[in-house]
Order: structure tokens, then C-alpha cells, then sequence
């Protein structure tokens, strides 16, 4: 009789010590899926707010590209102005003053450049940790946007026609300068489509 109950209890004993360690694995299953989802989650909101912050600096810069197109074609514009001797003296100082403010707005706008590309590197670089396997396609355009260089503007020298020069050459040559210089936002556009691609299918993946 004694011997029974002594065996009944370790039994119940037992039965409660494997309950416990079922329901402590179970908890610990769960804490773990739960951390799981919230890292997914987090990772996901992330790459989404990455996405749209290279692409916010994408047309940040098209529209510095185009300011410094203007700007270094003033600068020599104005300095043609100056120089041309057909123009009466006070004409001359107003376009030397032009001439200098242009060379002001131009490396203040090449500043601004410098400090997105700078901050165009460290939203890459974050996704980069995030997906640490999936550098195809980025590395080396990463290398591309670190190695931008502008172009100086056509000089125009005093013998051209200042008519000319105004009325179409400056225009001409403004344009220009600035196509040429939106040809550095592909790299930039082909890494800011892996990453959009990515966060679309993160936010198709996990509602």
C-alpha cells in the first residue's frame, strides 16, 4: 500500500516535470517565433524606409546636377561678358560680380552634392547589412558614384559673337552639360531598383 503510493507520486512528479518542460519549450518556441516575426517585421519596415530615402536623394541630386550645369556654364558666361569689349565699364563690374557669384553657387551646390552622396552611401550601406548576401549589382556601382566627376563648362573665347553666345551658345551649351551630368544618376538608379524591389516584395511577403 505504502510502496503504490510512493510509486503514484513519483509518477504524478514525473507527469508534472515533463508538463513543465513542455510548457517552458513551448513558451521558449514561442518568445523565439515571436522575436522572429518582429525582426522580419522590422527588417521589412526598414528596407522600405531605405527605398525611400535613396530614391528621395535620387531626385535630390537631379535637380543639384541641374543647378551646377547652370551655375559653371554662368560662371563662364559671365566672364565672357566681362571680358568683351564692346561692353560699357559698369556693365563689365555687374558681370564680374555675376561671374563671382556663380562660382560661389557652384561650389556650394557641389558641397550639397558631396554630403547626399554621403548620406546616399550610408542608407546603401545599412541595406547592405541587412541583406549582407545580396551585393550583386551594388558594389560596384557604389564604386561608380564615389569615383563622379564634373565636367567643366565650355569656355567662350572674346573673338565669338556676343549675340551668339547670349541668344543660343549659352543655352546650348547648358543643356548639355547638364545631360551629361545626369549620366551619373544611373548607378544610382539601378541600386535604388534592387533595393525598391526588394521592399515590394518584403511588403508583399509579410502584411
Amino acid at each position: 500500500m505504502i510502496l503504490s503510493l510512493i510509486t503514484n507520486s513519483d509518477s504524478n512528479n514525473l507527469e508534472n516535470l515533463i508538463s513543465a518542460l513542455i510548457g517552458g519549450l513551448l513558451v521558449i518556441i514561442g518568445q523565439f517565433l515571436m522575436e522572429l516575426f518582429k525582426n522580419r517585421k522590422e527588417k521589412r519596415n526598414r528596407v522600405i524606409i531605405i527605398s525611400s530615402k535613396t530614391r528621395e536623394i535620387e531626385q535630390l541630386l537631379k535637380n543639384d546636377f541641374r543647378e551646377l550645369a547652370m551655375f559653371k556654364t554662368h560662371v563662364e558666361y559671365w566672364w565672357f561678358c566681362h571680358n568683351d569689349n564692346s561692353i560699357d565699364d559698369n556693365y563689365k563690374k555687374k558681370y564680374y560680380e555675376e561671374h563671382l557669384r556663380s562660382q560661389s553657387e557652384s561650389r556650394i551646390t557641389e558641397k550639397r552634392i558631396g554630403s547626399s552622396i554621403a548620406t546616399y552611401f550610408g542608407y546603401v550601406n545599412e541595406y547592405l547589412s541587412i541583406n549582407d548576401s545580396e551585393t550583386v549589382g551594388i558594389i560596384s556601382e557604389l564604386k561608380k558614384i564615389s569615383n563622379i566627376e564634373f565636367k567643366r563648362a565650355n569656355e567662350y573665347s572674346i573673338s565669338d559673337d556676343f549675340d551668339e553666345i547670349r541668344n543660343n551658345q549659352v543655352i546650348k551649351d547648358e543643356k548639355e552639360l547638364r545631360e551629361e551630368y545626369w549620366v551619373n544618376l544611373k548607378p544610382l538608379k539601378d541600386i535604388n531598383e534592387i533595393i525598391y524591389t526588394k521592399s515590394k516584395n518584403y511588403a508583399q511577403q509579410w502584411v
